[in-house]
């Protein structure tokens, strides 16, 4: 082996840990944006439960007031109402929502006849828990309408749109 040879296999091998060297420090920095990206996105999850929390509680605030409550009640009703689209349904509210619920029956049902143009037998339930929920052939069909049910639908379908409005770039 002469000392070209020698010097030549010195520089591969230079060349091959250099190489080496690159490879890990790119690797190393790969995984540090990963590292960084899963924090970023833990984050954002937290702050997208804290905000979920938030509106539930609002939501608590937002049914106590009586004259929204009652505008409510009745909406979501109707809104149960046609989702169900039957004769005859079971309406169970909250305890102290029972009484509201037995003097919005008649607007609400004034309403769904006039949407829907078909007639309804409603009756207040003073079992179940909860905002509203509708029940028809004899709790064969059930429509979950209660405010908390509803919520969680929103969050599930438009949390991609929640996320692109708080935590977009501008």
């Amino acid at each position: 082996m002469n000392a070209s040879d020698a010097d030549r296999q010195i520089k591969q091998m230079y060349k091959r840990k250099e190489k080496k060297r690159e490879v890990n420090k790119r690797i190393a920095r790969s995984a540090e944006i990963g590292a960084l990206r899963r924090q970023k996105m833990i984050a954002r999850d937290e702050l997208l439960k804290t905000l979920i929390v938030e509106v539930q509680s609002q939501l608590k605030d937002y049914t106590t007031l009586d004259d929204k409550n009652k505008i409510l009640l009745r909406d979501l009703i109707v809104q149960g109402l046609i989702k169900l689209f039957e004769t005859d349904v079971v309406v169970a509210v909250r305890a102290k929502d029972v009484q509201l619920a037995e003097m919005m029956i008649m607007e609400a049902t004034d309403k769904y006849i006039a949407t829907m143009k078909k007639e309804a037998n409603l009756d207040v339930s003073k079992v179940k828990a909860g905002s509203v929920v509708l029940y028809a052939k004899q709790g064969k069909i059930v429509c979950d309408n209660t405010l908390e049910t509803r919520l969680d639908q929103i969050y599930y379908d438009l949390k991609p749109t929640v996320r692109k409005l708080l935590f977009s770039a501008p």
